[in-house]
């Protein structure tokens, strides 16, 4: 094996910017809370990993601990972009400031493995995936915040508590393919001494070694060029550290270093069989994140070529010369090419790597791959209509680029968009413009950056609500919508209503009507009456409150008077509706939720209520405020409520 020394310098890269992130409105007089991810110059991202260029990528998963001024402890963030916006985490709640609380103070992690109670944190041994790489960068941010006007966004300034390594290995000598390329010195994990603030410990745990590395890089097939990065702790080194694998056996590299978090440390270097090349430091400019070979003895002409993005890897012949003579060099015999990030747009490398005469040398030059334009950024359908009883939906989107999209609606009162999918879920009738917009992508550009469409949710009718539950909907979605002589169903009170939606179910709700499957409760009282003559058992105890109705009314209203004044209620009623009618104790108890509900509807349970259900010769069944039942005597009065079934 040989051995050699590799001595390399810290970079900080850095990049960024800040946008808001999306909030809900402010509740009840509470203020919610979000977050946005900065981007700003001033704060270290992934950039020269050739894996992600910011900080975060849309959809990755944010732990955030309040430890004062919210209503909650913990909850979770979801990143729309790439570019800071956030959304709260669905399944997660969404946090609000406590009354009595003028500021918060927050403390956010990633990945989601981290939260305030963790006591130690070690990298993924495998970082050869880019999701092993982003779970071994361990990333905090605090921010105190105030309360002010309708809702507040914490503006999170991350810091990589890790220290980064990026290495750029090369074939030369007697090397045709480098197989691996792996970490075997150092520790993987160290202790959290605060979880709430991640401030790192000092002890160290699962020492790296060549029989248990962190894997940077591994392919059977093998390449002449490698680029590849991986996270670790912070901690001094000052032994083996770096094993590259090839066909003609494998090298190991010494380092001595003081690794700091939050920096980048690049690596570039020729393995051989002879020698190695003077490690060069990669530049630290974020538009150029190549790795630069100089040479004494090769020189290597620009490259006047600049193609755009066709997702398939740009070999372009360069010319390179001996430097002191000017003679010209020949690929195969001189020299090899390799070449690095020659796909994707951005900048790429040709690394011509001596051969005989000129073995350990190497020398670069870059050309610039320019992002393609995307052809369609649009929505297949313009105008899109709906009721408010339709499911959650997606509108198809054509997008033929890579840009990150986040989706919002203009009135979140009729319909919300979930701003990472564009699902839409519709919340009331009205008229709402569902807006995506696109960011540029690694690879395509976009002229136009927005595409929008007219979403119309219609009324729902009781007819419509009937169809939905008969498809097995049972949820009480809809209970309390007002209801309109004409079967329209609302969500607020309008004038000329009768009545609300007070229960529904997917069997019959009264067992004397086939296919009933709505009840519809009185807006109001139609008087108080006493329930019925004393001394007269009819055994009238049916669950169909149509059924008991309108039995007794045919005795008139002398003998039972609550019964006839249900059935004879003056208030019109729906097509397809049944007669109003006094409703029965089972009835009562399913509709006794909505009966609760505060506006028109509501039931003033100060006073019982009567039901269709006699109990014995001196008694009948009344509804309670809690929604029991209680006997009371046939000649007590009470007011009626009548309701009608659909």
């Amino acid at each position: 094996m040989n051995r050699s020394m590799l001595f390399l310098t810290a970079l900080l890269l850095l990049a960024g910017c800040t946008t808001d992130t999306l909030m809900p409105e402010a509740n009840d007089g509470k203020v919610p809370i979000g977050i946005s991810v900065s981007n700003d110059k001033n704060v270290p991202t992934r950039a020269g990993t050739h894996i992600q260029k910011t900080q975060f990528d849309a959809g990755e998963i944010i732990n955030v601990h309040f430890s004062s001024g919210a209503d909650i402890e913990n909850t979770q963030f979801t990143t729309v972009n790439s570019v800071g916006e956030t959304a709260v985490r669905e399944g997660y709640t969404t946090p609000y400031f406590d009354r009595d609380s003028t500021e918060a103070v927050l403390h956010a992690y990633y990945p989601e493995t981290v939260s305030n109670l963790v006591t130690k944190f070690g990298v993924q041994q495998d970082q050869t995936t880019t999701e092993n790489f982003k779970m071994s960068d361990l990333m905090y941010a605090t921010d105190t915040i105030t309360k002010s006007g309708n809702a507040v966004t914490a503006r999170l300034l991350f810091e990589h508590k890790f220290a980064k390594i990026v290495a750029l290995v090369t074939a030369g000598d007697s090397v045709g393919h480098i197989y691996a390329v792996r970490i075997v010195g150092g520790y993987r994990t160290v202790t959290v001494s605060d979880g709430r603030t991640c401030t790192l410990g000092e002890s160290y745990s699962d020492p790296n070694s060549l029989g248990d590395p962190v894997v940077m890089y591994d392919n059977a097939e093998g390449d002449t060029a490698v680029i590849c990065a991986a996270m670790l702790p912070p901690q001094a080194i000052n032994e083996e550290f770096i094993e590259v694998v090839t066909d003609n056996g494998n090298y190991l590299y010494t380092l001595t270093k003081e690794l700091q978090g939050s920096h980048t440390y690049n690596i570039a270097f020729t393995v051989g069989a002879t020698k190695k090349t003077t490690i060069v430091e990669g530049t630290t400019e974020e538009e150029d994140e190549s790795i630069i070979y100089n040479s004494e003895v090769l020189n290597i002409d620009s490259i006047d070529y600049e193609p755009t993005y066709t997702g398939e890897a740009f070999t372009p012949s360069v010319v390179v010369t001996e430097k002191t003579m000017g003679d010209l060099l020949h690929e195969g015999v001189d020299y090899r090419l390799a070449y690095v990030n020659n796909v994707n747009a951005g900048v790429a490398t040709v690394v011509a790597v001596g051969m005989g005469s000129y073995l350990g040398q190497a020398v670069s030059t870059t050309f610039r791959i320019k992002k393609a334009e995307a052809k369609f950024f649009k929505y297949d359908i313009a105008n899109v209509e709906k009721t408010i009883i339709d499911n959650r939906f997606t509108n198809p989107l054509t997008n033929t680029g890579d840009g990150v999209v986040s989706y919002r609606s203009s009135n979140p009162d009729v319909a919300t968009v979930s701003p990472l999918t564009g699902k839409v879920e519709v919340q009331k009738a009205g008229t709402t413009t569902i807006t995506a917009t696109v960011s540029d992508g690694e690879n395509y550009t976009y002229s136009v950056r927005t595409a929008k469409y007219t979403l119309v949710v219609k009324e729902l009718t009781l007819a419509g609500l009937k169809d939905w539950v008969n498809e097995d909907n049972s949820t009480s979605r809809f209970y309390g919508y007002y209801v309109g002589k004409d079967g329209s169903l609302h969500t607020e009170y309008a004038a000329g209503d009768i009545g609300r939606v007070a229960y529904y179910a997917n069997d019959d709700v009264d067992t004397s009507i086939s296919g009933s499957r709505i009840l519809v409760l009185a807006l109001e009282n139609t008087g108080n009456y006493i329930w019925g003559s004393a001394g007269v058992m009819r055994n009238i105890t049916s669950n169909s409150g149509y059924g008991n109705t309108q039995r007794m009314q045919t005795y008139g209203s002398s003998f039972y008077p609550a019964a006839f004044a249900a059935w004879h209620y003056y208030t019109e009623r729906p097509d397809g509706a049944s007669n109003w009618f006094l409703p029965s104790t089972s009835q009562w108890n399913n509709m006794m939720v909505t009966a609760q509900m505060e506006g028109k509807g509501y039931v003033d349970f100060s006073q019982n209520h009567w039901s269709s259900c006699e109990n014995d010769l001196n008694g009948a069944w009344a509804v309670t405020a809690a929604g029991s039942m209680t006997n009371r005597a046939k000649g007590t009065t009470l007011p009626v409520r009548p309701c009608f079934a659909y």
